[in-house]
């Protein structure tokens, strides 16, 4: 197959980042895979993004890793400092939720038993949070449920290459 070339001339600079709806990458551009990259071989791209997205030693430089990925756009909000800056990263795949997660709330318990034991085990009158369990005074409980699984936390997506223009 021979490679893709865009028509009506080529206006992107190197260092640019671009969607790839195919499987044919152009030709001086390169797929955003993380891959290290020696410094000689590509200097403009590497005067374009430096070691922003990391470098193995002083002779190389990392390309971004966009792999199972989404792109967020950066931000300038207080609150987000994660996102003030190009070339971090952030996020998970799945998650647990923890009890700090969850919203407050609380959970009725109804009686199992005909028989509430307030007046035999206080002296007092009325039914209250306290049931005759075998003979004697006890506490009802609510049981916990789960099993600590992970979720997916993935929001809908459509897969394209990322690619990055590599050479002039």
């Amino acid at each position: 197959m021979a490679p893709y070339t865009p028509t009506g001339g080529d206006s992107w600079q190197v260092g640019d980042i671009r969607d790839l709806p195919h499987d044919t990458i152009p030709e001086k551009w390169l797929e955003c895979l993380g891959q290290s990259l020696l410094r000689a071989d590509y200097a403009d791209l590497f005067a374009a993004i430096g070691t922003k997205w990391g470098s193995a030693d002083g002779t190389h430089f990392n390309l971004p890793d966009f792999q199972r990925n989404t792109v967020v756009g950066r931000s300038s909000a207080a609150g987000s400092p994660s996102m003030c800056v190009v070339g971090s990263c952030g996020g998970a795949e799945s998650v647990t939720l923890d009890v700090c997660h969850l919203p407050a709330h609380s959970h009725a318990i109804t009686p199992t038993k005909a028989v509430c034991a307030l007046a035999c085990c206080t002296g007092g009158t009325g039914c209250c949070a306290t049931f005759l369990a075998g003979g004697a005074c006890a506490t009802p409980t609510a049981s916990n449920t789960g099993s600590d699984c992970a979720h997916s936390n993935l929001q809908p997506y459509k897969v394209v290459r990322k690619i990055i223009k590599a050479l002039p």
